[in-house]
């Protein structure tokens, strides 16, 4: 019974088709994983070559700074 329907293959027809199924499934997401690869890199490129920044990082980027600023001082201890 396959989905509530009752259909006459048995499983030496059926099994070999899932393998091919199983494998051809495994080459594609291996190829997906290397495309987005390849574009995530694409994309840091581009990001690099024409200096863009996401606003979220410019916010954390200025955290940053504004934390080492006041991390620093100025080394002088006083009693």
């Amino acid at each position: 019974m396959v989905g509530g329907v009752l259909v006459e293959r048995t499983v030496r027809e059926v099994l070999p088709a899932l393998e091919g199924n199983k494998q051809q499934l495994v080459k594609l997401i291996e190829n997906l994983n290397g495309q987005m690869q390849s574009k995530g890199r694409e994309l840091t490129e581009y990001r690099e070559k024409y200096n863009i920044r996401l606003m979220n990082e410019d916010e954390k980027a200025a955290r940053e700074s504004e934390s080492r600023t006041r991390a620093g001082g100025t080394g002088v201890l006083v009693s």
